[in-house]
C-alpha cells in the first residue's frame, strides 16, 4: 500500500512538472512618447470624472424619485411625464378596457428641481460618451500606430470611422502602468 501511494505521489508530481516548467513568452510592450503619456493621463482622469458625473446624476434622479414616493405612498409605482410637471400611475386594469391612471401635478418648486436633475443627467451622459469615445479613439490609435502591421489582424473602427488594423493580441485594448508610461495587451493571461 505504501509503495501504491509513492507512485501515485511520483505520477502526480511528473505530471505536474511541465506546468512547473513552462515556459512564458515575452509580452509585447508599447512605450508611450511624453506626449502619449500625458495625454493618456488626462484622457483617462476625464473618463473617470465624466463617469462620476454620470453615476451622481443618476443617484440624484433616483434619489429625486424615492423621496417624491415617500411623500406619496398611496400612490405606488410613480413615473413623470416627459414635461416633468406631473407625476403619475397605473391604476389596475378596468373592466371597460380602458386603462386609467392616477396623476399629480408637480409644485412649481418641484417641477424646477425635477427639470435641473434631468439637464444635469442628460448632459453628464453626453459628457460621458464623448469622454469614453475619446478613450477608445486613443487606444485603438495607440495601438494602430505602436504596433507592427504584420501581426495577424481583426479591424476596430475609431469613432471618426477610419479603419484601423488591431493585431488580434491586443483585441481587448491596452492595459496601461499607473503612470501610463507603458501598456501591454490586455487579452494576456494574467
Amino acid at each position: 500500500m505504501l509503495s501504491n501511494r509513492r507512485h501515485s505521489a511520483i505520477l502526480v508530481c511528473l505530471v505536474a512538472l511541465p506546468c512547473l516548467a513552462q515556459t512564458y513568452e515575452p509580452v509585447p510592450v508599447i512605450q508611450l512618447s511624453p506626449e502619449e503619456s500625458a495625454q493618456a493621463r488626462r484622457l483617462a482622469t476625464g473618463l473617470r470624472e465624466a463617469q462620476d458625473r454620470s453615476i451622481a446624476a443618476e443617484d440624484a434622479r433616483k434619489s429625486f424619485g424615492q423621496a417624491y414616493q415617500a411623500a406619496h405612498p398611496d400612490v405606488p409605482n410613480l413615473q413623470f411625464t416627459s414635461d416633468l410637471r406631473h407625476a403619475f400611475s397605473y391604476l389596475p386594469s378596468a373592466r371597460d378596457g380602458v386603462r386609467k391612471m392616477n396623476l399629480i401635478e408637480l409644485s412649481p418648486e418641484e417641477s424646477a428641481k425635477l427639470s435641473a436633475i434631468e439637464h444635469e443627467s442628460s448632459a453628464a451622459l453626453e459628457a460621458f460618451q464623448v469622454a469614453r469615445s475619446a478613450w477608445q479613439d486613443f487606444k485603438n490609435n495607440l495601438i494602430a500606430h505602436h504596433t507592427p502591421v504584420s501581426l495577424p489582424a481583426t479591424q476596430n473602427t475609431a469613432s471618426n470611422f477610419r479603419q484601423i488594423t488591431d493585431p488580434n493580441l491586443w483585441a481587448f485594448g491596452p492595459a496601461f502602468s499607473p503612470d501610463f508610461r507603458f501598456a501591454v495587451p490586455a487579452s494576456r493571461p494574467y
